[in-house]
């Protein structure tokens, strides 16, 4: 999504900082890695803009563990933050908001639920953790220019087992 907001070019590493710095797609790639299995599933997303284009995207797909759980990818084309309903098939669910850093889609770094992603002194990428939430209690609103991944765990799904 950066790339197309910001035709920027398509690469993992700056190879022209010092030590192959990561950029933001770096850290959106080991996340997926992390978040979204082989097995992709039906995702229906309907919220047009005033344009009449569809703002919200949503992918779906069986958690790599292989346990029911189901994993989403949700993208957030618009310039207003979307209340998202998500599938009431799972008791909770976990979270990870992926944004650009101040807002800035052109920025080279990236926010993980509010924190500014980068490598240690080592070159090791951060703890990715999302975060828990009960399903039932939080409508889920996903930021403007925004994706997160969503896990509903526990979702029990027959296709994901």
């Amino acid at each position: 999504m950066r790339q197309t907001l910001t035709e920027n070019a398509l690469g993992i590493l700056d190879l022209e900082a010092n030590g192959f710095a990561p950029r933001p797609t770096y850290f959106l790639y080991l996340v997926w890695k992390r978040v979204m299995g082989q097995r992709m599933l039906r995702a229906a997303a309907s919220l047009p803009s005033p344009s009449g284009t569809a703002t919200l995207r949503a992918y779906a797909a069986c958690h790599p563990r292989g346990n029911g759980d189901v994993s989403m990818l949700l993208l957030n084309c618009g310039n207003s933050t979307q209340q998202v309903s998500l599938p009431q098939v799972a008791a909770r669910r976990e979270e990870w908001v992926l944004t650009a850093k101040g807002g800035d889609v052109s920025a080279n770094a990236m926010e993980l639920n509010g924190a500014v992603l980068s490598t240690d002194s080592g070159g090791n990428p951060p703890h990715l953790n999302g975060v828990t939430h009960s399903n039932h209690a939080q409508p889920f609103r996903l930021p403007p220019q925004a994706l997160a991944f969503v896990v509903l765990l526990e979702a029990k799904a027959s296709a994901c087992m």
